[in-house]
């Protein structure tokens, strides 16, 4: 069985079926079996399109980095079943990802930290310059930059590709 899609962003998967993110609509979950649609999040005021998704290991919610139209970005919350929002958050930012209770967000040069009910905890920084994405792999987070590597400060530098 094979799936045409349009208007992909972002994908990931469980066992609540594959998640799509992209702008019209905003988000689709497919079932695994058979790739039928079960549920759909349509484009609303508030959201012109999701770049970027992430899944709590529970599989009960899915956190979305989003645009809206004056070009502001925010984080949102949720149900993964249905897709309806639970509630909306932060300033965005450009990856994301989920590692044991908590959701990490590259943002501004620095890696945001937040609880699953939205609440800034603290954010990191050092050691990188220009932090573009993150992603959860057996309770590690690996981090990648983007930019012009003449930008960073020599002491970055040397770090790179380096354990921090």
């Amino acid at each position: 069985v094979s799936l045409d899609i349009q208007n992909v962003m972002a994908l990931t998967a469980s066992s609540l079926g594959l998640f799509v993110a992209g702008n019209d609509p905003l988000l689709r979950r497919y079932s695994l079996d058979d790739f039928t649609l079960a549920a759909t999040r349509e484009k609303d005021e508030q959201d012109d399109f999701y770049f970027e998704i992430a899944l709590t290991s529970d599989n009960t919610m899915v956190f979305a980095l989003a645009f809206d139209h004056p070009g502001d970005g925010h984080i949102v919350c949720l149900n993964s079943t249905t897709l309806a929002v639970r509630f909306r958050f932060g300033r965005g930012g450009d990856n994301l990802a989920i590692c044991g209770d908590e959701l990490f967000v590259t943002a501004r040069g620095k890696l945001e930290v937040f609880s699953f009910s939205g609440e800034h905890r603290r954010e990191i920084t050092g050691g990188f310059w220009s932090p573009s994405g993150v992603m959860h792999f057996d309770g590690r987070l690996f981090l990648w930059e983007s930019g012009d590597e003449d930008e960073a400060p020599e002491e970055d530098y040397a770090k790179l590709g380096k354990r921090i």
